[in-house]
C-alpha cells in the first residue's frame, strides 16, 4: 500500500489535518443555499456510529497487513480478522467495496457510515388515487389545532366508496395507522400554512438575522404605535370614553423610552411630532407637573437614525421635511417585518404586561381571557391618572431597574453611551421646534391676508406689505397642526418665514387644526336646524355642550367618546402652546377658502 494512503490513517502526519491535529473538514462543504455543512460521527445515531467505526478499525488492520487491498488480498486476512472480532467479518467483496469508498471521499471516515434510511421498500402500498384521497382528507382536518385522524379516515373512506361505485372498482380502504402515519409526516411549516396562511408560517420560519449592534445613544431609535390595552374615563364625568394610543420612542443601545405621546389622538403626522418634540427637548418641564415621579428622566436629543414601520405617517412629505431640518435620517422597515424594531415592539410588550396587567379597566384580546371581566365598567382611571402612573413606572421602574438577565440598565447604559458620544442638543427654543415640524402648504395671498381653512384667515402688516411688493400670488406657508394661532408666511426675498396671525385669533389660538374642522362640521349641521350663525360664542358653548353630553350618554357608542374626548385633547393642548406676542391686526376676516372637510371620524347626536 503506498505511504501516501497510510497517511490517511494517522492524522497527524497529514497534509490534509489542522495546526492542532483535527481534521480539516473543509471538503465536507455544501455550498447550497450559502451555508457550510460539516459531518463527523456524532452527526449520526449511535448505531450508524458504531458500524462506521467498525468497517474504519477493519481497513486500518487491513491497511497494515498488505500493501495492496484488493479482494485476493483482503479473503486470506478474513479468519485472522474474525479471531480478533467479535462480530461476523463480512464477506472480501463487501470489505473491498468499503475500501473503494473510502478512498474515494479521499480517505474521509465518515463515507464509511452506512444509509439505514434508505433500506427497505420505500413505494407506496396504495394506489396513487387513494393516496391522492388520503393527502386531500389530512388537508382538510389540517387546519384545526388538533387533527382528527378519524375523520379523515372517514373521509377517505366515503371518497373511496363515491370512486369505486362511480368507476366499478374495488380499492381497498386505508387502515387508522396508515393515515396516522402520514400524518405524523406532516412538517410544523405545512401544519401554520394551514392554520394561519403562508404568509404567517413564512414569517414565522424564516431565518433570523443577528441583532443590530450600536456604539452610542441616540444612534438608532425606533419608532412605533400602540393602543394600550387598558379602558380610561372622563376626567370630570368619569364616564369610559376608550383605550389611549401610545407612541413610542426606543434608543437601541440603551433600551430607555427617549420620547413618548399618550392621548387620544390616532397614529398620525400630529402624533408623531408630539413624541418627537418630547424626544428632543428636556423633560424637565413635563416633569414639574408631575411632582410623584421622584427620578430624572436623563433621556433627550437629536436621534442619528429613526426606524419606522410602513404608516402612511411615516411615508408623509411633512415627517421626511421635519427631519431632514434636524438631520435626522428615516429608515423604512419592509413590510411584515416587526423583527427589525424589535427593540420598541418588546417595549410595548414590557408595558403592556408589566404596567397594565393589574389597572383597573385592564383589556384583553382574548373573549376566553375575560372570565366575566367587565373592562369598560370597571374602568376608573383618566387620562392623566394613566400619564401619571405610566411616568412613574418608566423613570422610578424600568429606567433604573436591570432586565433579567442582568445584562443591561437603560439609565447605566444611557450614561455610558453618554460618555463615549454626547446625543445632538436642539439649541434653538421650543418654538422654533415648533416651526420644524409645521406642516406645508401652498394658498393664495389676497387683499383680505391668506385662508388656510374656512374662516381661518390671516394678515399682518408685513404680510400686507410683502403683497404690495409682489401682488396677488400664491405663497409657501407652515402652520403647526396643533396650535392655529399663527402661520409662517415664505418671504422669497429674504429666503425666510416670518410669522402671520389670525384674523381671530382669540379663537385660533385655542383650537388645532383637526379641532377647527370639527367646529366647522358641528356649526354646518347646527345651520340645518335653524340655528343663528351670527351668535358666534353661544355656538361655541354649544359645541362644548354637545361634545359633553355624548361623553356622558351611556347608550353613546364608546368610539364616540373617544372621539369627544380626543376633541377635549386638541383644546387642551393647542391652549397649552406658547401663545406668539404679535399685536392683532383689527381686519375683518374672510371667508373665501371651500376646502374639503373631513367629517367621518365622530357623528353628534341630537334630540
Amino acid at each position: 500500500m503506498p505511504k501516501t494512503s497510510i497517511t490517511r490513517f494517522n492524522p497527524q502526519n497529514s497534509d490534509s489535518c489542522s495546526k492542532d491535529g483535527n481534521f480539516d473538514l473543509s471538503q465536507q462543504i455544501n455550498e447550497e443555499d450559502g451555508g457550510r455543512t460539516y459531518k463527523d460521527f456524532t452527526a449520526f445515531s449511535d448505531e450508524i456510529a458504531g458500524e462506521a467505526r467498525f468497517r474504519l478499525k477493519l481497513l486500518k488492520l487491513i491497511s497494515q497487513r498488505c500493501e495492496n487491498i484488493t479482494t485476493k488480498t483482503i479473503e486470506p486476512l478474513r479468519v485472522e480478522l474474525q479471531r480478533e472480532s467479535e462480530r461476523k467479518i463480512p464477506s472480501a467483496i463487501t470489505i473491498y467495496r468499503w475500501w473503494l469508498k473510502f478512498k474515494k471521499s479521499d480517505y474521509d471516515p465518515v463515507s464509511l457510515a452506512p444509509n439505514f434510511k434508505k433500506r427497505g421498500n420505500r413505494d407506496k402500498k396504495v394506489s396513487t388515487i387513494v393516496s391522492e384521497f388520503m393527502d386531500q382528507a389530512i388537508d382538510a382536518v389540517i387546519s384545526a389545532k388538533q387533527i382528527n385522524i378519524v375523520s379523515a379516515l372517514r373521509r377517505v373512506r366515503k371518497k373511496i366508496r363515491v370512486y369505486n361505485l362511480s368507476h366499478e372498482t374495488s380499492l381497498k380502504y386505508p387502515n387508522y395507522e396508515s393515515i396516522r402515519k402520514r400524518v405524523h409526516k406532516i412538517t410544523p411549516f405545512e401544519k401554520l400554512v394551514a392554520l394561519k396562511g403562508e404568509r404567517v408560517a413564512k414569517r414565522e420560519f424564516r431565518r433570523m438575522g443577528k441583532k443590530i449592534l450600536t456604539s452610542y445613544v441616540m444612534e438608532r431609535v425606533e419608532i412605533d404605535h400602540t393602543v394600550l390595552d387598558l379602558f380610561v374615563v372622563h376626567d370630570d364625568s368619569g364616564a369610559p370614553i376608550g383605550r389611549p394610543y401610545l407612541t413610542q420612542l426606543v434608543d437601541c443601545y440603551s433600551k430607555a423610552v427617549v420620547g413618548f405621546y399618550l392621548g387620544f389622538e390616532p397614529p398620525s403626522y400630529v402624533s408623531v411630532a408630539l413624541a418627537l418634540k418630547n424626544t428632543i427637548l428636556p423633560k424637565d418641564e413635563l416633569l414639574s407637573r408631575f411632582p410623584e415621579v421622584k427620578n430624572e428622566w436623563l433621556c433627550y436629543g437629536i436621534p442619528d437614525l429613526v426606524v419606522t414601520d410602513n404608516g402612511k405617517e411615516f411615508l408623509s412629505d411633512g415627517f421626511a421635511k421635519a427631519c431632514e431640518s434636524l438631520l435626522i435620517n428615516i429608515h423604512q422597515n419592509k413590510v411584515e417585518t416587526p423583527d427589525n424594531k424589535a427593540s420598541v415592539e418588546r417595549q410595548f410588550g414590557t408595558s403592556n404586561t408589566s404596567l397594565l396587567d393589574d389597572l383597573p379597566g385592564k383589556a384583553f384580546s382574548s373573549y376566553l381571557k375575560r372570565e366575566g371581566y367587565d373592562s369598560v365598567n370597571e374602568a376608573t382611571l383618566t387620562i392623566t391618572d394613566i400619564t401619571r402612573i405610566y411616568l412613574i413606572w418608566l423613570i422610578d421602574i424600568y429606567h433604573k431597574k436591570s432586565n433579567t438577565r442582568g445584562t443591561n440598565c437603560p439609565n447605566v447604559a444611557w450614561r455610558r453611551g453618554c460618555k463615549m458620544w454626547d446625543p445632538n442638543e436642539f439649541k434653538g427654543t421650543p418654538q422654533e421646534l415648533d416651526f420644524r415640524f409645521a406642516k406645508f402648504d401652498r394658498k393664495t395671498l389676497r387683499k383680505e391676508g391668506i385662508t388656510v381653512c374656512t374662516e381661518l384667515t390671516y394678515s399682518s402688516d408685513r404680510l400686507a406689505e410683502y403683497r404690495g411688493k409682489k401682488g396677488d400670488h400664491k405663497v409657501n406657508l407652515k402652520y403647526n397642526p396643533e396650535n392655529m394661532g399663527v402661520i409662517w408666511v415664505q418671504d422669497e426675498d429674504n429666503e425666510e418665514y416670518f410669522e402671520v396671525p389670525a384674523v381671530e385669533y382669540e379663537y385660533a389660538c385655542k383650537v388645532s387644526y383637526w379641532q377647527h374642522n370639527k367646529n366647522l362640521e358641528v356649526k354646518a349641521k347646527l345651520n340645518r336646524f335653524e340655528y343663528d350663525i351670527n351668535d358666534e360664542i353661544d355656538a361655541e358653548l354649544t359645541i362644548e355642550k354637545i361634545v359633553d353630553d355624548s361623553i356622558l350618554k351611556k347608550k353613546t357608542a364608546l368610539i364616540s367618546k373617544r372621539r369627544g374626548a380626543r376633541y377635549q385633547e386638541n383644546s387642551a393642548r393647542a391652549k397649552s402652546v406658547q401663545k406668539a406676542e404679535v399685536a392683532l391686526p383689527n381686519k375683518d376676516r374672510g371667508i373665501n377658502n371651500t376646502d374639503n372637510i373631513d367629517s367621518s371620524d365622530w357623528d353628534v347626536d341630537y334630540v
